[in-house]
């Protein structure tokens, strides 16, 4: 929903700018927006701003910060803000109460007026209504740190929104909240990612990996989107100035006109009707279509928006939001292959806001020049004049002029030596110019198994029988820094003097030692700089015998209690002592208390001290095992967790307290430990492997891997007589060992069986085989009809298997 979008109605001003903040608990986006003559442009996006903290001020720092990145000189800053909220930031009630207090803090911060919200999904489903020009139906997805937020649209109507927790495999993520869904019919075949700052790409190929409308009720395999970081901020805006467009038209006497936000500025066809929801009511705070009070449309414009050359001027902007293209319907058959992939455009196009004017003023371009005939040009201008043909009598026809004209039967014979020739060229091309290209997806098996091996650095041979192997100890140092940014803050800066006057109101005189506490506006605190003494009240009788009082008082100077510009006073303030009531004692600054002022820096922390420790051990333990990795000669490797280091004295340039924006810890480190041969490793794990693998399977080109679980000390017998000698240490690991294996294929059988088949028939011994999943299958020349058949030669058939991950 969106509220309270006060917008001036002056078309004739300069269009005023405004803020849009995209703003989560993780990172911030901002947009700079405006709306002019009923356009929404969207002029700025900032970079994405991650809020590190979950403090206000680490909020309001973060929404400074990517404000500062659409700030340019020599335009007026915005003054208005509306906010781009996730679910979980509104309720029933509108933004949660917590949320509200954070949202008021940063705008009073930032002395902006905010003028709204709008909640994120919300905005994209709209955005895409506008887009597409019908209501999207997909299922939305929103990545955070810990959390994946899946909502189910249909219809441009959220059905449900569910969160599930976010773990390394996106994929059984995505099962878990799809099982949560209660929807008892089809899901749209459409997945939509987004969020602010991830690369989607990995994870899009994961998730096409997933057989989903084989788990899942969706009508067939759903198509796998990702938005543009700078879409949902551009959402948030463009929803913001459709519903501030449509408020304005609302509230103007006259009827609206064509040039409406929800409309394309370039079109021929009527402007669509609005879509109500079952219940017949629009989703609040948006309008999808005309003008409510907009009905119908003028008959005598049959389907045409009549737009002015300054209209064209001011739509064909750098920045505009409205992309779909609305064509008449004889164009709608030319243009089929765009409109297909406009939807597509929308989601990836980086540079859709040229493509929005560029895309159907280039199909206009089109038509014109194709209704232009190319005949035209020479039917008149180019006619060559043709001359009389003379009439010969027949006897100036002589005979020895006339050729004379070729048996029957060697025509017959030039035909069939034609055929011949042309039928022996297809048949040679058909042998040998043919080519079969297929693409097989396989799917491997994953076999696993835990081996426990001994590793005995007293021995120099492997024991397979007995899983030994040799071992020994390496050892290696690293030495370096760690930079890191300070957390701590400390403020430093002047404080405040003045002269102030003291008054006396009791009969005897008063003194007040240096450093006495008064008490000025706003509890603030202030000290005596000086010791001093103020005389007692003294009183007179008038002529009509009426006593007349007057204090004591004495001027003094007095200084802030701390720095800052909250303790700078004007003149005329009263004081109270700390200690004594006002009805003895009071003071008032007879000049301007001045000069205080502070500046919050940048300062050393205790958890930056121990920040700087934990990555500089971390990067150097890495060093030192890179080091030993590169050092290891005779095909040695070393064993994971064996790894021990000795962290020598770490020094910091800095100590708690001290100003600066970072602090440098700089230190060594020794590490120690077990290598042994490569090859002798991975045999003994093979061989315990082995009899898991089935006959006719090989392991796949990504081999062998393997991780140590477990490792443990075999401590000796201590209790071996003296004559026996002391059992040496040894250390027992326990290794998870994996290989993914595929079927062996004959690739000389298969081509034989195909070759001159059908492509019905290829396609079935491919289906055929172990393991499959899918297969692409390319004849070239394509030819029509029977002879269009897989190549007669083994050799013009190429097979190539891809491995997929079962």
């Amino acid at each position: 929903m969106l509220l309270n979008l006060p917008f001036t109605k002056d078309k004739k001003e300069k269009p005023l700018p405004f803020y849009a903040v995209e703003l989560s608990d993780e990172m911030v986006k901002v947009a700079v927006w405006q709306i002019d003559e009923g356009i929404v442009s969207v002029i700025r996006t900032s970079e994405v701003i991650t809020i590190n903290g979950s403090k206000m001020d680490d909020y309001l720092q973060a929404v400074d910060m990517a404000i500062a990145t659409v700030m340019t000189d020599g335009e007026p800053d915005p003054k208005e803000v509306l906010y781009g909220l996730p679910p979980e930031w509104v309720d029933e009630k509108g933004v949660v109460a917590a949320r509200r207090s954070l949202l008021k803090y940063i705008s009073d911060k930032l002395q902006l007026k905010p003028i709204g919200f709008v909640m994120i999904v919300d905005a994209l489903i709209e955005y895409l209504r506008a887009r597409q020009s019908t209501p999207p139906s997909a299922i939305f997805i929103r990545f955070r740190k810990q959390m994946l937020d899946i909502s189910l649209v249909t219809l441009g109507k959220i059905i449900q929104m569910e969160s599930v927790g976010r773990s390394n495999d996106i994929s059984m993520d995505v099962k878990e909240g799809l099982m949560r869904l209660k929807n008892k019919g089809q899901l749209p075949p459409r997945i939509i990612l987004f969020d602010g700052y991830l690369n989607f790409a990995d994870i899009t190929q994961q998730l096409m990996t997933v057989t989903w409308e084989k788990e899942f009720p969706f009508g067939h395999t759903p198509l796998i989107e990702s938005l543009v970081q700078d879409m949902t901020v551009e959402a948030v805006a463009i929803a913001a100035g459709k519903e501030a467009v449509k408020n304005t038209a609302l509230e103007k006497d006259e009827q609206p006109q064509t040039a409406m936000i929800d409309s394309v500025v370039v079109s021929s066809q009527p402007i669509p009707v609005p879509v109500k929801s079952e219940t017949g009511e629009l989703p609040m705070g948006f309008s999808v279509g005309l003008n409510p009070d907009q009905t119908k449309i003028d008959d005598n414009a049959q389907g045409e928006i009549v737009v002015t050359k300054t209209e064209i001027a001011n739509q064909i902007e750098p920045i505009i939001t409205q992309t779909e293209s609305i064509l008449p319907a004889d164009e709608q058959d030319k243009t089929a292959s765009i409109a297909k992939s406009s939807e597509n455009d929308l989601i990836s196009d980086t540079n859709i806001k040229d493509r929005a004017i560029k895309t159907p003023l280039l199909i206009k371009i089109k038509k014109t020049l194709s209704s232009i005939s190319i005949s035209k040009f020479f039917s008149k201008s180019e006619q060559v004049p043709q001359l009389d043909e003379p009439v010969l009598d027949s006897d100036d026809i002589q005979d020895e002029n006339v050729k004379p004209k070729l048996p029957w039967w060697l025509w017959i014979i030039g035909v069939i030596v034609l055929i011949l020739v042309l039928g022996g060229t297809g048949v040679w091309a058909h042998t040998n110019l043919r080519k079969a290209d297929i693409k097989i997806g396989i799917k491997s098996q994953v076999v696993e198994q835990e081996v426990n091996i001994t590793l005995a650095p007293d021995l120099t041979q492997m024991d397979e029988t007995n899983l030994l192997l040799p071992a020994e100890f390496v050892e290696s140092t690293a030495s370096g820094s760690q930079t890191v940014p300070t957390t701590g803050s400390k403020r430093t800066g002047k404080t405040a003097t003045g002269k102030i006057t003291i008054y006396n109101k009791t009969d005897k005189d008063k003194s007040f030692t240096k450093g006495t506490v008064l008490v000025g506006p706003g509890n603030l605190r202030f000290i005596l700089d000086n010791d001093t003494k103020v005389a007692s009240s003294s009183t007179k009788m008038n002529s009509d015998n009426s006593e007349i009082k007057t204090y004591g008082e004495v001027q003094t100077s007095i200084s802030a209690g701390d720095i800052g510009e909250e303790y700078n006073q004007n003149m005329g303030q009263e004081f109270s002592f700390k200690d004594f009531g006002s009805d003895d004692y009071m003071a008032k600054n007879t000049e301007a208390i001045a000069g205080g002022e502070s500046i919050e820096q940048k300062a050393v922390a205790k958890i930056d001290l121990t920040n700087a420790k934990e990555l500089l051990t971390q990067t150097l333990e890495a060093q030192a095992t890179q080091t030993l990795n590169k050092s290891l000669g005779n095909g040695l490797m070393v064993i994971d967790k064996t790894q021990q280091s000795e962290p020598d004295t770490i020094d910091y340039d800095k100590k708690i307290g001290d100003a600066s924006d970072e602090i440098i810890a700089e230190g060594e480190i020794a590490m120690s430990a077990l290598a042994v041969k490569k090859d002798n490793f991975n045999r003994i794990l093979l061989k315990a492997l082995a009899a898991k693998i089935p006959a006719n399977f090989q392991i796949t080109a990504a081999g062998l891997q393997s991780q140590i679980t477990d490792i443990n000390e075999i401590t000796p017998d201590t209790k071996a007589s003296k004559d026996k000698q002391e059992e040496p240490v040894r250390y027992s690991i326990t290794v998870k060992a994996q290989v993914r294996i595929l079927p062996k294929l004959d690739f000389a059988q298969i081509k034989q069986t195909l070759k001159g088949k059908t492509p019905q028939i290829t396609n079935d011994v491919i289906k055929s085989l172990p393991n499959y999943n899918s297969h692409t299958l390319t004849i070239t020349p394509n030819l029509p009809g029977f002879l269009n058949t897989m190549p007669s030669k083994t050799e013009r058939i190429s097979i190539m298997i891809e491995e997929i991950n079962g």
